[in-house]
């Protein structure tokens, strides 16, 4: 469904006027969507798909753009005619209904789009000859012979639901064809066009959770949801604010496990622009994190080739939380010791080897930490390779703007260059008009 939609009237000039004065009305919707890899896709408006000059319509245009703003693609009619491959990210399409009637476009106004991606490979469904078998898995159907005019059943098993529905929304569905005839010829011209309905994903059941609401008091499950909602909230109050520190001292004082109240406080703290952020609180704040953080616990678990305790989906998901805190806490502490002029090469050295223990150094997560460690020990073209990558992962001008400083650093003035001159189209400041 579309997020944003509006009409406006093109009565301005003469270039959207039709003959007697007449004026038009243009219905301007945009739509957001997310593709997780990359892979060849198609845009279909359903109601405007299938017409072009047999359309009610004066006209109909979509434009596809990027998180940066920067046109793709366009289309109208015949979606299958307007293919484009598109990277894993985030991208919005701005589509435009036209006609001289405002109540006729007004009826467009919650058109939904399809959005269409081919599967890296396909998937093929087993067929067999009853219902019986396909319901246990049994033998499939290998061939079939049918006298002419005379019709058989085949049952068609479900697919892996785990796998293919991983992830699946209301009015998702894989598309593609079947065919019945054995020789080559056959195939390519008995061809019958196939829908599967995927249904919604269902929900992870929490093996070590089975009897949590009756070992769980009702008063310590309340207590325990009031201490999230405070931790929710510490990590957006102003950590300068009253409000903020007052929160802060009183989670603190009421005890318990205190990593998810300090690595709150220390994602407050960070929220800061980088240019005024307090890096000597957030070395403070960051050692606190560490501190609180059983890291010999976490390593042992983490070198657990499996996990058959009861509980082990629960110890799972705290498991990771914390290994998730910690690498933020050592990553903070990274950037701040590098911005208030740390020179000692072992301590930089000796938390770069922290961090390679929980994650990769190509890690988001940790990016800006590596790529100030290898600026600062002299190794720029590390730094370089670390940011490019960074880049073509997800393409701002943050990441950009470390790509220029490595570059800079090397003495590649004429890449630099030529990276500055092309920055227009690459982060336009507005969509392009219809």
């Amino acid at each position: 469904r579309p997020t944003e939609g509006k009409v406006v009237s093109l009565g301005s000039g003469t270039r959207d006027i039709l003959p007697v004065g007449r004026h038009m009305y243009e219905l301007q919707l945009q739509y957001s969507f997310s593709l997780p890899k990359t892979a060849e896709t198609i845009l279909n408006l359903g109601m405007l798909s299938d017409v072009l000059y047999e359309s009610e319509m004066e006209s109909q245009l979509w434009m596809l753009y990027d998180s940066n703003k920067r046109l793709l693609g366009s289309g109208d009619a015949y979606p299958s005619k307007w293919s484009i491959k598109l990277e894993k990210g985030d991208y919005t399409v701005r589509a435009s209904v036209r006609h001289e009637k405002r109540e006729l476009v007004d009826k467009f106004t919650d058109t939904p789009l399809m959005v269409s991606s081919k599967l890296s490979s396909p998937i093929s469904l087993d067929l067999y000859s009853s219902h019986p078998q396909a319901q246990v898995g049994g033998k499939k159907i290998s061939t079939v012979s049918i006298s002419p005019g005379r019709c058989t059943a085949v049952y068609i098993a479900p697919l892996s639901t785990d796998k293919h529905s991983k992830g699946a929304t209301l009015g998702q569905f894989l598309q593609g064809t079947a065919t019945f005839a054995k020789d080559e010829a056959g195939k390519k011209a008995d061809v019958y066009s196939f829908k599967y309905i995927l249904p919604e994903g269902g929900k992870k059941k929490d093996k070590g959770g089975k009897d949590k609401d009756k070992k769980k008091e009702d008063g310590a499950a309340y207590e325990e949801a009031i201490r999230d909602c405070k931790i929710g909230w510490l990590a957006k109050l102003g950590y300068m604010t009253k409000e903020g520190q007052d929160l802060y001292t009183e989670l603190c004082a009421a005890g318990g496990n205190l990593t998810s109240v300090q690595s709150a406080r220390l994602n407050n703290i960070m929220t800061v622009p980088e240019v005024e952020r307090d890096w000597a609180a957030v070395l403070e704040q960051a050692d606190r994190v560490i501190l609180s953080v059983d890291q010999a616990q976490l390593l042992a678990w983490l070198g657990m080739k499996s996990d058959a305790r009861e509980n082990a989906v629960e110890v799972k998901k705290e498991m990771d939380k914390a290994k998730l805190q910690l690498v933020e806490a050592l990553t903070a502490k990274g950037e701040a010791m590098l911005e208030k002029g740390e020179q000692d090469k072992e301590k930089l050295l000796g938390l770069y080897t922290d961090i390679v223990k929980y994650t990769d150094q190509t890690d988001v997560k940790v990016f800006g930490f590596m790529w100030k460690l290898f600026r600062q020990q002299g190794l720029p073209a590390k730094a370089l390779k670390l940011s490019v990558k960074q880049l073509e992962d997800k393409q701002t001008k943050d990441n950009e703007k470390v790509v220029l400083e490595s570059l800079q650093a090397l003495g590649w003035d004429h890449i630099v260059r030529f990276i500055e001159l092309g920055k227009p189209a690459r982060y336009p400041g507005e969509y392009q008009p219809f």
